[in-house]
């Protein structure tokens, strides 16, 4: 697409919200877990010690969203099983209506990322 008209710097062109949202291991503790802030007053999870929140109301609305189900798994997704935690936010993030509505927008990609290297076909539903 080309542009009819002249863009100023820094218009936005496009906003789209995210899937899935999530800290790297290395910034659960200085960063809000829910709203991803900087945090310099510690505000922890009131069952697990590898999370931090920035306020009441962040801990709140993860633990009511997201972090009730990954709470006690923290230790495993923070370790070497990190590559496993994207996966488990994206499930625990979002209700089954959102994944059952945007079955064909996952259906689309649904392909094997290793390009071959196994030789193994997936079972149709």
């Amino acid at each position: 697409a080309v542009a009819t008209d002249d863009i100023k710097c820094g218009t936005y062109l496009a906003y789209e919200e995210p899937a899935i949202s999530f800290l790297w291991s290395e910034q659960l503790l200085t960063h809000c877990t829910y709203c991803f802030t900087p945090v310099t007053s510690l505000i922890p999870c009131f069952t697990c010690c590898l999370v931090v929140f920035c306020s009441p109301d962040c801990r709140t609305k993860a633990w009511s969203s997201f972090h009730q189900y990954e709470c006690k798994a923290m230790e495993a997704m923070t370790s070497m099983y990190q590559n496993i935690f994207v996966a488990y936010r994206a499930i625990s993030q979002k209700p089954l209506r959102y994944f059952l509505d945007n079955q064909s927008k996952f259906t689309k990609y649904d392909h094997h990322r290793a390009a071959g290297c196994y030789d193994y076909e997936y079972e149709a539903d």
